[in-house]
């Protein structure tokens, strides 16, 4: 019990302290822009623009990804504005906490979680949010919540050989820019090719060549829409050496071409 209590004080404190990193951040910022109007007052950005639309999708791809530590990362970010902006307002934090939830759930629905539980832990959540009194409860409750819906994408709790599916995506998640044979994942969890392609499939509901897909096309999908880099660039960084052979599958995955994607999200 005591090891229990220890880890969860030392998660509160990292996670408060990455919060605090991101408000200073965004002070040295703040400043910065502050100075811009002072120089010129046509350049200077709203404060607004501090908390983009851009981190809210990343972190919906970490979601869609199962990629957990990767969503924190992004919502302490947000948290951190969130924070800076309304940090003496406690229901605007609240309000906002809460929209981010309705986001989360949202997200994990288009990455195929289970519907009815997905609408059963939105109820859930909106009754315990309600109680809460202070803004480092809302904190530990959004990661709550992160954790949960992220967990969902990939449902953990009935399947057998949770360490190899997790050991599988962390390694496709940290080398897709590269050329990934199955036989390279084999090697990692000491498992053959079929073996493993047969877990995979049967615990996820997911071939390991969907899953690599949908890591490289959400990864191009953040560099169209935060990054002017060409088509051929981006099929190169995440993974894909023949363009054409890109552009065939963003287009399978999303219904439209990268083209037409980058156009509809800079509307």
């Amino acid at each position: 019990m005591e090891l229990v209590d220890i880890k969860l004080r030392q998660e509160k404190y990292l996670q408060q302290a990455k919060i605090s990193e991101e408000i200073q951040r965004i002070k040295r910022k703040e400043n910065e822009l502050l100075e811009q109007k002072e120089e010129n007052e046509n350049s200077f950005l709203s404060i607004s623009l501090l908390y983009p639309l851009e981190t809210e999708r990343e972190l919906l791809r970490r979601v869609r990804l199962g990629d957990k530590e990767g969503a924190k990362e992004v919502l302490n970010e947000i948290l951190g504005q969130i924070l800076f902006k309304n940090g003496g307002q406690i229901e605007l934090v609240r309000a906002r906490i809460l929209e981010l939830a309705v986001v989360l759930s949202r997200s994990a629905v288009e990455a195929k979680a289970e519907l009815e539980m997905i609408l059963g832990l939105n109820f859930e959540y909106i009754q315990e949010i309600g109680k809460l009194r202070t803004i480092e409860e809302l904190c530990i409750w959004i990661v709550k919540v992160l954790d949960r819906f992220t967990e969902s994408v990939y449902e953990n709790r009935n399947i057998k050989n949770i360490d190899i599916i997790r050991k599988t995506r962390e390694f496709i998640r940290a080398n897709y820019k590269k050329k990934i044979t199955l036989r390279n994942i084999s090697k990692i969890v000491y498992l053959s090719p079929y073996y493993l392609s047969h877990i995979f499939k049967k615990e996820t509901g997911s071939t390991i060549l969907n899953y690599l897909t949908k890591v490289r096309i959400e990864e191009a999908k953040g560099l169209l829409e935060n990054t002017d880099k060409s088509t051929t660039q981006i099929a190169f960084e995440v993974g894909y050496p023949d363009q054409s052979y890109f552009c065939k599958v963003f287009k399978r995955v999303e219904g439209v071409t990268a083209s037409e994607y980058r156009k509809k999200i800079q509307r």
